[in-house]
């Protein structure tokens, strides 16, 4: 019996073998990601000489925080908020002159389907000038895919 060179071989050993130990492994991303709930409006009924008289309070399940908006030297709105529980917000003055708002509240404990979310611009007159609350179901999202996530985030729009 006659050897034949390896090379003969390799194309046919790498087509039929190889599959027969692929791995199992799974390459995942490592994107994070929070639970809580999300405002955008395009229009809060404020305008925008009204933007440093008013305080907007955010809460979830009756635990709020607030924040007293201020204009910072590059034309933005700082919009600190102080409470029990993180809000990130964004403020800016769309070209009809009216103030929009994007605003994410992130729960201080878990969060579960019939969370309740409120969220008020009062003027520093006592004006009430916005006010959102709802009752939410939250919505599952899987960031790396449902393959590397152990659990899903889950998110909900005001």
């Amino acid at each position: 019996m006659s050897k034949l060179p390896l090379r003969v071989f390799s194309p046919f050993f790498l087509v039929l073998v190889l599959p027969l130990v692929s791995c199992d492994t799974k390459t995942c991303t490592l994107v994070g990601c929070v639970n809580g709930a999300t405002l955008q409006r395009d229009d809060v009924g404020i305008e925008e000489a009204d933007l440093t008289n008013v305080e907007i309070l955010a809460c979830w399940n009756g635990v709020c925080s607030k924040a007293a908006p201020t204009l910072v030297a590059s034309g933005g709105v700082n919009c600190t908020f102080t409470g029990s529980i993180q809000v990130v917000c964004q403020l800016w003055v769309e070209d009809d002159g009216k103030v929009a708002m994007n605003l994410f509240v992130e729960p201080s404990a878990p969060v579960q389907n019939g969370d309740v979310y409120q969220v008020r611009i009062v003027h520093t007159d006592g004006t009430e000038m916005f006010e959102v609350e709802q009752a939410v179901t939250y919505t599952e999202h899987y960031p790396n895919g449902e393959e590397c996530d152990e659990e899903p985030c889950l998110g909900a729009q005001l």
